[in-house]
């Protein structure tokens, strides 16, 4: 399976295909096997990583420094010193301050998936004025009724403790002094007794008793 591979440090960026077999990468020489120099990053190893394309379609790294771990983008372990793993294609590590990009070799770099144009937002709501406080006018019966009771009736309590009874006594006077019909006779005279008599609980009541006077 050949590989398209992809190096890129701060100092310089190569693109290149390999077309099948172990390759091997590192800022020392080639040795027995074909080998990509890593040139302008001294934290990369003279002898770094090495990697297989597998029959599967999957990528074996195989790290060969002792100092520098061999980091694969989404997996949080590193590959350690002689420590090896398979990846699926494509995939992305980074030695040192170098990152290094495989992929099958005609298969176009993924892009970047753009983001989808955001609807607007909808406009803020405007704001309602709030309900007025229902007011409720007074009762004109019930206020005229409260204002017109009537003076004579007493409070509550009746200012006379205990319910005590007031009598007067009023002489009773002729309305018609030409009318012998509504003349009372000496012996009939009488006086009329007004009783007042103090409720306890509402107002005054007036009893009248019609009582003869004697001689």
């Amino acid at each position: 399976m050949a590989l398209s591979i992809e190096v890129a440090n701060a100092a310089v960026r190569t693109e290149f295909e390999h077309p099948s077999g172990p390759l091997e990468f590192g800022r020392g020489p080639q040795r027995e096997i074909l080998r990509c120099v890593i040139a302008g990053d001294q934290s990369v190893s003279r002898d770094q990583l090495r990697v297989e394309p597998l029959a599967d379609g999957r990528l074996r790294l195989e790290n060969l420094s002792a100092n520098t771990p061999v980091v694969v983008e989404g997996q949080s372990d590193p590959i350690i010193h002689l420590q090896g793993r398979d990846i699926a294609l494509p995939a992305a590590v980074t030695v040192g301050r170098t990152r290094i990009v495989f992929r099958r070799a005609g298969v176009p770099a993924a892009v970047a998936p753009q983001p989808h144009p955001q609807a607007p937002a909808p406009p803020p709501p405007v704001p309602q004025p709030a309900p007025a406080a229902a007011t409720h006018a007074p009762d004109a019966s019930t206020d005229e009724t409260v204002r017109h009771v009537p003076s004579t009736l007493a409070p509550p309590h009746s200012p006379t403790p205990g319910g005590a009874h007031l009598t007067t006594a009023v002489p009773l006077e002729d309305s018609d002094a030409t009318s012998t019909s509504r003349m009372p006779s000496a012996a009939s005279r009488a006086m009329t007794v007004t009783t007042t008599v103090a409720s306890r609980w509402r107002g005054t009541a007036v009893q009248t008793h019609r009582v003869a006077e004697a001689g």
